[in-house]
């Protein structure tokens, strides 16, 4: 390999660093010596070959070998001339090489160009911003004599790309002030700076700027791009939109900048339509199209076209490659809670960037596989390569609070001080959620308090705490200190912008700070956030409806509770269930089970909005509480006269599992005839003797061989009977498991009923009665998967035929919340022959359903019921009238003037008759 040296420097370059993966052509000093003795590149070719040779690579962006064939033409002691300089100087910007780039600068000084040719010049100030060398950008800006339109547009772009863009404006400014005309770059790149400038001076600027392009006619299709994109991020969607929809000639770039800004502010719909739209008009989607729709497919959980737009960018290798648009495709699935198919797309890019990293780091931490999540982020770095950023350690820290198996939780707040993240807001937020969901609120507070500048997320974050360590006083003194806040510091300016950031609580902030209110039974501070978000239109939010719809239901509030979820536009499940254990916990039962009906029937429309297993712990505990579910019933079981083998292992294995709540008795009954008038008496007498309302009873004959009658009894009297015979029984001997799934003695059973002839088949229905009867175990308070040990699973094989099985219950992680459940059978198994039944008689049936009646409510006078369960009682009041009250320094002399108005109003009376007694 042979060695090449600048004429200039002391420093080599070689081929071989050129070949690198690295993105730096020559970041350090080589040395060394030929190797092969072939000679230079010919002399003979002349400066116009090589100046053509150099920039036909340089416009191909063939930066590499730009710079080779440079060095090989100084090599030949051909003098690079002002057409040569601008082609090195881009391949070096190019390849951001700052140091080589220096050289190229020396050389155009040696070579006295440096103060000549005002296009080497402008090169060199891109070169410089490029490279990220401000200072130099500024100094070869400033000896420029004559700059011209590229010099101005040059140097602005630079302070875009340094963030300086004030300084941009300035820029610009100074530019008009030279009488030098702006060009479509030049308003793209003032553009850019006006868009990250406050919203209230961005607009002012922006509108400016639009005006003058539409003055001068620079109506170019990426001057509407950079305009698009300005006004959506000072938030006006709106005016981006009608500028797409005025000029006709988009590009790819157009419909990928409107695609963009569509779902960055979460317009997600209307992203996906114009991304139809792109397609009907025959523009060709790119990764930069795909990495700003497939985001949308996540929001609203559209797997499906996610899926589609996958399997397009499959067609074509470029955008598989492509570290965007895998990135999304991961957080598409993860989103989706397909975190499988995340892992594989994720696999299948092998130039993994940090990105990448982040999206499958943060899929796993929200989908609860907190373990995987830890091992990738201790492979990025340890493995790949990369450091992780603000994002990675925003998205670990919540997989560390959660992962049992990691207890150095305070050690990764230590890695993130030595990385130089502390002040990072996002991980702050992160670092304070970690700390209050491991108890330590105070460490919280104190993180809290350091913070130079509080977003909401930060406010919502130590409010969560607060609700999370049980300190529901403090949450709602935050909320009154965010507000004041709010009003001291803001005031009522309705400009956001990014110096002043209006801390008004969302959605999220009322929805954390409810649970606080029910917790407190503080009703009068929840009415005040429900009229909060009222006024903010907040209301209408399903999370913020189900939380009004819990604290007003746990504050006692039961007919509110019910107004806020009737007038909810949109029900998810959780508000179901809410409004299921509101009633619950009142003590209506009949109104839970109803509305229990109503979400299984919406269920059906909408798979969303089916019960889940939260909805059933809800209705079992309403049940529990309105005094509506029936304790298990303990269980006689009686030998006969004869019995075989088979019935005495069946009902031994019948009383195992029972066990607790079974009386057996061994001794062998001759007087027990169920079916016969008369056979009845015994079964009675055990029944009242033992106190079960179940029995078994088992006989053996010829005629019925391996005999059970199940019945059962109502206060203590015969109530009804079903008889089967016992076929292919197995013991539970013969069934081989893991130990370890044998059901806990008592616990509480599943009884599962498969097949149409339990609801079609009188004999199966009645058989079904009786089986949950024998069956079922005692009421438990709290209803858990994990208690759930056990299921008994009876198959209607045919009109009078069951299969029951017992299985043990085996748990087994799914990748979500609810475990996949698997039955293995472990016996007793046997066939349920149904031979003969008889019902209840309709009067022991009536007597045995009824219940006792409520007794309404004895009405009271002039006293009626508010809003809020309070009584408001009336008083009746007969008009007064003041002047004849009787006022108590009066009172002897009122009675005086009665007394004699009495007396004076008797004579009257006497005379009149006495006169007309006289005239008769």
């Amino acid at each position: 390999m042979s060695c090449y040296t600048l004429p200039f420097s002391s420093r080599t370059f070689t081929l071989s660093s050129l070949q690198s993966d690295r993105h730096t052509v020559h970041s350090q000093p080589l040395t060394t010596t030929a190797t092969s003795s072939a000679k230079p590149l010919s002399e003979s070719r002349s400066q116009d070959s090589w100046v053509e040779s150099l920039r036909f690579q340089a416009r191909s962006n063939h930066f590499r070998e730009a710079i080779f064939t440079y060095i090989q033409m100084t090599q030949a002691d051909i003098p690079p001339d002002n057409f040569a300089f601008p082609a090195v100087l881009k391949a070096v910007a190019g390849l951001q090489d700052l140091n080589f780039g220096k050289q190229i600068h020396a050389h155009v000084f040696k070579f006295g160009y440096a103060s000549s040719s005002v296009t080497v010049a402008n090169t060199l100030v891109n070169m410089y911003g490029k490279c990220g060398d401000v200072g130099e950008v500024y100094k070869v800006f400033e000896r420029i004599t004559e700059r011209d339109q590229v010099s101005w547009n040059s140097v602005i772009a630079a302070l875009c790309r340094f963030q300086e863009w004030e300084l941009a404006l300035e820029a610009f400014q100074l530019m008009l002030f030279e009488n030098v005309a702006p060009s479509s770059f030049t308003l793209v790149s003032v553009a850019l700076a006006c868009s990250n400038l406050p919203r209230r001076d961005g607009l002012r600027l922006g509108k400016q700027v639009h005006a003058y392009s539409l003055r001068t006619g620079n109506w170019r299709t990426y001057t509407n791009n950079a305009l698009m994109s300005m006004y959506a991020k000072l938030g006006r969607v709106g005016d981006s939109r009608s500028l797409f929809d005025l000029f006709e000639d988009r590009d790819l770039v157009s419909w990928n900048t409107m695609i963009s800004l569509l779902s960055q502010n979460d317009q997600f719909l209307e992203a996906l339509l114009f991304l139809r739209l792109m397609v009907l008009e025959g523009i060709i989607p790119d990764g930069v199209t795909f990495a700003s729709v497939l985001p949308a497919c996540s929001h609203l959980e559209m797997l499906d076209r996610g899926k589609e737009i996958h399997v397009y960018a499959l067609k074509n290798t470029n955008l598989v490659e492509n570290s965007f648009v895998g990135s999304a495709l991961v957080d598409m699935y993860c989103n989706c809670q397909q975190v499988e198919s995340g892992r594989r797309v994720f696999d299948g890019i092998l130039e993994r960037s940090i990105a990448l990293f982040n999206a499958m780091i943060t899929g796993y931490a929200q989908n609860e596989h907190d373990e995987k999540a830890l091992n990738l982020f201790f492979q990025m770095e340890a493995l790949d390569g990369i450091c992780p950023n603000a994002t990675t350690m925003s998205s670990v820290l919540p997989a560390c609070v959660s992962c049992e198996l990691f207890s150095d939780k305070e050690g990764m707040h230590g890695y993130v001080i030595k990385r130089g993240l502390e002040r990072d807001r996002y991980v702050q937020n992160a670092l304070m959620d970690m700390y209050s969901r491991m108890g330590k609120i105070k460490i919280s507070k104190y993180i809290f308090n350091c913070m130079e500048r509080r977003d909401i997320v930060s406010w919502n974050t130590m409010i969560t705490g607060y609700v999370i360590c049980g300190r529901h006083d403090h949450a709602l003194n935050l909320l009154n200190q965010m507000q004041g806040v709010e009003q001291e510091k803001y005031g009522d300016d309705e400009c956001e912008d990014e110096d002043r950031v209006l801390l008004k609580p969302n959605s999220v902030t009322l929805m954390t700070v409810l649970p606080g209110c029910a917790a407190l039974a503080a009703l009068a501070k929840g009415k005040e956030i429900h009229a909060y978000a009222i006024r903010h239109l907040l209301a209408s939010d399903v999370a913020v409806g189900s939380a009004l719809v819990d604290m007003y239901g746990k504050c006692g509030c039961l007919n509110l509770s019910r107004r806020v979820f009737d007038r909810m536009p949109i029900k998810n499940v959780i508000t179901w269930n809410v409004i299921i254990m509101a009633y619950g916990m009142h003590g209506k039962g009949e109104e839970a089970l109803e509305l229990f009906k109503n979400m299984a029937t919406e269920g059906e429309k909408n798979f969303s909005l089916r019960p889940n297993q939260v909805t059933f712990i809800a209705i079992f505990a309403a049940c529990s509480h309105s005094g509506m579910v029936e304790n298990g019933k303990k269980t006689l079981i009686l030998h006969g006269t004869k019995t075989s083998a088979v019935l005495n292992s069946v009902l031994k294995e019948l009383y195992h599992l029972k066990k607790g709540s079974a009386v057996k008795f061994s001794r062998k009954n001759e007087n027990i005839k169920p079916f016969e008038s008369g056979g009845e008496t015994s079964l009675e007498f055990f029944s009242l003797k033992t106190d079960c309302s179940v029995f078994v009873y088992g006989s053996h004959s010829k005629k019925r061989p391996d005999n059970l009658v199940i019945g059962r009894t109502y206060d203590h009297h015969i109530y009804d009977l079903v008889e089967v015979g016992v076929e292919n029984f197995r013991p539970m001997e013969s069934f081989t498991y893991d130990k370890k799934l044998a059901p806990l003695i008592g616990s509480k059973p599943l009884i599962a009923f498969i097949g149409e002839g339990f609801e079609n088949v009188e004999e199966l229905k009645h058989l079904k009665e009786v089986l949950i009867d024998l069956l079922r175990g005692e009421v438990v308070e709290n209803l858990n998967l994990v208690g759930l040990d056990r299921v008994y699973v009876c198959t209607a094989i045919s009109s009078n035929r069951v299969f029951l099985s017992h299985c043990g219950l085996r748990l087994k992680k799914s990748g979500t919340k609810v475990p996949r459940m698997e039955l293995v059978e472990m016996g007793p198994s046997m066939d349920l022959v149904v031979r003969r039944h008889r019902l209840p008689n309709d009067g022991l049936r009536k007597e045995a359903m009824k219940t006792v009646r409520d007794q309404p409510k004895k009405k009271m006078k002039n006293v009626s019921q508010d809003a809020v369960q309070g009584k408001i009682g009336k008083i009746y009041m007969p008009d007064q009238k003041v002047g004849d009250v009787a006022l108590p320094y009066k009172a002897k002399g009122l009675k005086r003037e009665r007394r004699e108005a009495k007396l004076k109003n008797d004579d009257s009376k006497h005379a009149s008759k006495k006169q007309k007694e006289n005239s008769t």
